[in-house]
């Protein structure tokens, strides 16, 4: 890597540990003679993938047959197409790259709070108590919108604009149709003068209208997939939070539905690294609520559950090997569910 190569990955250090899986990419590098055996079982031989990511970082750094075209073609190839994107920019702009929000809002315990609790009303099917909740978001918006006072202005939109976002997943859960045809949209883009933070409200609201997408036509995969890469791009302008996880948990969805459909290992191996992405990503909120965190793991390992015993995303078998490792992890992630009396009690009931 030349100097300035070695300026660009210092900058996007951080959000390439949070993102990156090496295990997805030094194959790559492997077959076009970057890497050699020996880097690939050092990679390999390193338990958690965060540190695998530092010392990848760190290796790429130095090696002088490495070029930053050849770290943007591995990552286009190997499903991190976002972090090539990343990438890219910081390249062309090195000197203007964008630094993360340090704070979404200062409500950001309270909206993280009062978001979960929206989030467990439509998942446990209370929705005339969730409805409520959402109308009076609405009318407390309506109320502060022109009353001239910033400060609560800012925090009505906020927490208006989480509203809004809960009111599409609860849409998601009822499986309505038709919620990319309502007006949810063009109120959360309306808000934006408003909100005290850019960045994720529009990451949300891409990866939002990719699913609504999805469920109007499950054959527009790709196009659904495409909104949830443009909402990753925005991965590099903030930290890892339970909404970052949130694109995580969609896009391991979508590409559940992919993966249903072509059995791809390699998919499969994908599915299982954006899983633990999004893992990662939700425990960052046990500082504010760690009841998030857990109800989220959950979820979580209940989808890689399913994956490694060959079940699709609607209770469908599929045609694929189950090995003896798979139904051994399987089994260790609902062990862990049912064992923690707290974490079962919680379980959805939709």
């Amino acid at each position: 890597m030349d100097e300035q190569s070695k300026v660009v990955l210092r900058k996007v250090h951080r959000i390439f540990i949070e993102n990156l899986d090496p295990n997805y990419v030094m194959d790559f590098l492997y077959e076009i003679d970057v890497f050699n055996a020996n880097i690939c079982l050092k990679l390999r031989s390193i338990e958690f993938r965060g540190d695998r990511a530092r010392m990848f970082m760190f290796l790429v750094t130095k090696m002088d047959n490495m070029t930053m075209d050849m770290l943007y073609e591995a990552l286009r190839s190997t499903g991190y197409g976002f972090l090539a994107e990343v990438l890219r920019q910081s390249s062309y702009s090195s000197a203007s790259v964008q630094r993360k929000a340090e704070h979404f809002s200062k409500f950001r315990k309270k909206l993280v709070v009062y978001r979960h609790y929206l989030k467990r009303l439509s998942h446990s099917g209370d929705h005339v108590t969730f409805e409520e909740e959402f109308f009076k978001a609405e009318q407390n918006w309506k109320i502060v919108e022109n009353s001239g006072l910033s400060n609560k202005r800012f925090k009505a939109a906020d927490f208006y604009f989480f509203a809004l976002d809960a009111w599409c997943e609860y849409k998601r859960v009822i499986y309505d149709k038709n919620l990319m045809y309502t007006d949810v949209f063009d109120k959360m883009e309306n808000l934006k003068p408003y909100l005290s933070e850019e960045n994720l409200p529009e990451m949300m609201r891409l990866v939002r209208y990719g699913s609504a997408v999805l469920m109007t036509n499950k054959d527009e995969l790709n196009t659904a997939l495409g909104y949830v890469n443009d909402a990753k791009s925005k991965f590099d302008l903030m930290h890892a939070c339970r909404e970052t996880g949130t694109v995580l948990y969609i896009e391991y969805n979508m590409l559940c539905q992919k993966y249903a459909e072509t059995l791809e290992p390699g998919l499969k191996e994908q599915l299982n690294n954006i899983a633990n992405q999004a893992i990662e990503h939700f425990a960052v909120e046990i500082e504010f609520d760690e009841t998030v965190y857990l109800d989220y793991k959950r979820m979580v390992l209940l989808k890689l559950s399913h994956l490694l015993l060959g079940i699709g995303m609607f209770g469908v078998y599929l045609d694929v090997s189950v090995t003896t490792e798979d139904k051994r992890k399987a089994k260790g992630f609902l062990r862990s569910i049912k064992e923690s009396k707290e974490s079962w009690e919680r379980m959805e009931t939709r």
